[in-house]
């Protein structure tokens, strides 16, 4: 009884160590791939068992000592040959050695890998850009907006008028328009008070002239003795001063030349040279300007008409407008005459001062020659000079 145990047992080891072998050969010769596996039905085929029963009084077998594992393999076998996963049928056997009762199982050999047929590969065609579509048409219900109309431009500003633009206005205008008609030749003698007070000194302001040439000068004889002298050309836009002089009792006297050939004013007594515009005058040649303009067309000069001038002295050139007023009947020591009056504000001598205030009555009768001169100085004294004879030059 004791000799068939064993045997059994022998025998049981030897189908044991027979199996483990070869299930390590197997392992050993599939190696990982690429190709498809097929099902286990193509590569397997039915697998016999035969179920050995084993008395009962046979205790648990030693295990088995395990087996050395097979040596390193060629590089090419092992990259061809490697362990792949297993078949459902091979882990039912795996399952079955490591239970008992132990069946005996028949070695399964490896099957032959089918290379599976290379699919054809159909070429893609690239994808066409879609051709732009052009946009609908708008309904034929929505309106069409209509663009905003951009507000009219601001009409230019007009600067205002500088006194010389006025003054280049009103002394060059053509003839047409602003006829200029000169006065005789004539000596008016005035008499002179200050603060209406009457001095003992006479004044005269003088002008002769041929049409083409003028002198003038207006002169003051008193306790001090003030000359002033003006000549030039007469033309058709009017006088064009070349000199003008002032001499103060036994002083030098100081003068003023307009050179038009280089359209500048220059001073003798030093002082900067200025521009040279058209219509400038000097400070006895004005009276005659202004005479001869309201000569020409008295009905243009109504009350507020402003008549602009530049004006040289002996220390530089100033700006100032004449404004026509209201005719007057003035008494005058020369007697009773009707008078066109006119005003104007000398600018201030130096910054911060008052000005000083000039007017002059101008007789229709007298070729609109000045027959009544106030100036108001900056202190409220006053200097008149009232007509009293006309006489020939």
């Amino acid at each position: 009884m004791r000799q068939n145990w064993k045997l059994a047992l022998g025998i049981l080891l030897a189908v044991l160590a027979a199996h483990w072998w070869a299930l390590d050969e197997v392992a050993a010769l599939m190696g990982p791939s690429t190709e498809p596996i097929p099902p286990p039905s193509e590569i397997t085929r039915p697998m016999l068992t035969r179920t050995i029963t084993l008395p009962a009084d046979v205790s648990s077998p030693e295990p088995a000592t395990p087996r050395a594992a097979p040596g390193p393999q060629p590089r090419e076998k092992q990259a061809l040959l490697q362990p792949a996963p297993q078949p459902a049928s091979e882990a039912l056997v795996e399952a079955a050695i490591g239970s008992a009762p132990v069946a005996e199982v028949f070695p399964v050999p490896a099957a032959t890998p089918i290379a599976p047929e290379p699919l054809p590969l159909t070429p893609v065609p690239p994808m066409a850009t879609p051709a732009p579509q052009p946009d609908p048409a708008p309904a034929a219900s929505a309106p069409t907006p209509v663009p905003e109309q951009a507000p009219p431009p601001p009409p230019p500003a007009v600067p205002t008028p500088t006194p010389a633009a006025k003054m280049a206005e009103a002394t060059a205008l053509p003839s047409p328009i602003r006829p200029l008609v000169w006065p005789g030749s004539k000596v008016l003698t005035y008499q002179l008070e200050v603060n209406s007070f009457p001095l003992p000194a006479r004044a005269e302001l003088r002008w002769r002239h041929d049409g083409a040439q003028y002198e003038a000068s207006l002169a003051l004889q008193s306790l001090i003795s003030v000359t002033r002298t003006s000549k030039g050309a007469i033309t058709p836009q009017g006088l064009e001063p070349l000199r003008y002089g002032e001499k103060i009792t036994a002083r030098s006297e100081t003068a003023v030349h307009f050179q038009r050939d280089k359209g500048i004013v220059t001073f003798s007594n030093n002082k900067p040279s200025v521009a040279l515009l058209a219509g400038m005058q000097d400070e006895v040649s004005v009276f005659f300007q202004v005479a001869a303009l309201l000569g020409g067309s008295p009905q243009h000069f109504v009350p507020g008409t402003e008549i602009p001038f530049q004006t040289a002295e002996s220390r530089a050139v100033r700006s100032l407008v004449f404004v026509v007023g209201k005719s007057e009947v003035v008494d005058l020591p020369g007697g009773r005459v009707p008078t066109l009056y006119l005003s104007h504000t000398e600018p201030p001598a130096y910054e911060g001062a008052r000005s000083s205030k000039g007017e002059i009555w101008m007789a229709p009768g007298l070729d609109y020659l000045p027959v009544h001169i106030r100036i108001t100085e900056p202190s409220g004294t006053t200097y008149d000079l009232r007509w009293s004879q006309t006489s020939a030059p």
